[in-house]
């Protein structure tokens, strides 16, 4: 995986480059004074680079909120009653729910999270 964040990063920047050149080839070969042509690939660049950054951003995988939580495990730490547990998902205790009848769960049970409705996990055994 690392490696293909490292490609990805090189082809990023290998395509900056290459558009900057391309625009100074285009300015030089219509003629553009220096003066113009230093200031428009420094502007061209910035904006191809925040395109590129921004696109990323947009394409990566969430890092908080309910979606990242789905999927992950904990355990049952305690039975608040009325079919409520308390587990603990990565350090964290949050109130749940079996996703379904009859889970059969119990303190210490390995449960493992299928929807978050606000605070209120879902959970199915493990």
């Amino acid at each position: 995986m690392v490696r293909e964040q490292v490609i990805a990063a090189i082809l990023d920047e290998a395509a900056l480059v290459l558009l900057v050149i391309a625009l100074a080839v285009l300015l030089i070969a219509i003629g553009a004074p220096l003066h113009i042509l230093l200031p428009a690939i420094a502007v061209a660049g910035f904006i191809v680079l925040a395109l590129i950054k921004g696109v990323k951003a947009q394409l990566r995988k969430p890092l908080a909120g309910a979606e990242v939580l789905i999927g992950k495990k904990g355990f049952v730490k305690e039975y608040l009653g009325h079919g409520v547990y308390l587990v603990v998902v990565e350090g964290e205790l949050w109130r749940a729910v079996c996703a379904k009848k009859d889970c059969g769960l119990g303190v210490g049970s390995r449960v493992c999270i299928v929807e978050v409705e606000g605070l209120l996990l879902k959970v199915l055994p493990c």
